[in-house]
């Protein structure tokens, strides 16, 4: 499964918050020094950093994340203050 799927996982389960920040991911259990566990697999930390920016809109889709901007699909809506929410759970 995809980042995003992982991350809906989280959020079902109530382990994380509808609108998160990469900070709330780092909050949840390590499978090792630097891996976090999201969902059923694990990330680098330094993946949680990026693919959550990479992925994202602004609600007005002025500000794109650089796989959006290269024709990919957005999942992550990006806020103020740095959090995200998932696109279908708008």
């Amino acid at each position: 499964m995809a980042f995003h799927d992982e991350i809906r996982k989280e959020i079902e389960a109530g382990r994380l918050k509808k609108r998160f920040t990469v900070q709330d991911l780092f909050n949840l259990p390590q499978s090792e020094t630097g891996r976090y566990i999201i969902g059923n697999k694990t990330y680098a930390d330094n993946t949680l950093r990026t693919i959550t920016w990479n992925h994202s809109v602004s609600e007005d889709y002025k500000t794109m994340g650089n796989f959006v901007k290269k024709g990919r699909e957005p999942k992550f809506y990006r806020f103020e203050g740095g959090y995200f929410e998932l696109i279908p759970y708008r």
